[in-house]
């Protein structure tokens, strides 16, 4: 009987827990996140915390390497190689 109690309890405690899912659009691809997080959490725009900063990067890295930006820096090692 005590076994039923532990489960209970430990099920119990993680009653919100779920699988966290997002998709967006970003470097000419459709991005997919997914990771488990026991509770939920979201910032001042109601968005989970791992999810923004995960964004945030892809973001980051599209304004560096993106060949359609003109100021990112693959685009301007691509306009210095077509003038030499």
């Amino acid at each position: 009987m005590r076994w039923l109690a532990c489960l209970v309890l430990l099920l119990g405690s993680t009653a919100h827990a779920d699988w966290q899912r997002s998709h967006w659009d970003v470097m000419g691809t459709r991005a997919t996140l997914e990771f488990w997080r026991d509770a939920p959490v979201a910032n001042h725009n109601g968005v989970d915390p791992v999810e923004q900063a995960v964004r945030d990067e892809f973001a980051r890295i599209n304004q560096l390497l993106s060949p359609w930006i003109a100021e990112s820096e693959l685009a301007q090692v691509n306009a210095l190689a077509v003038q030499q």
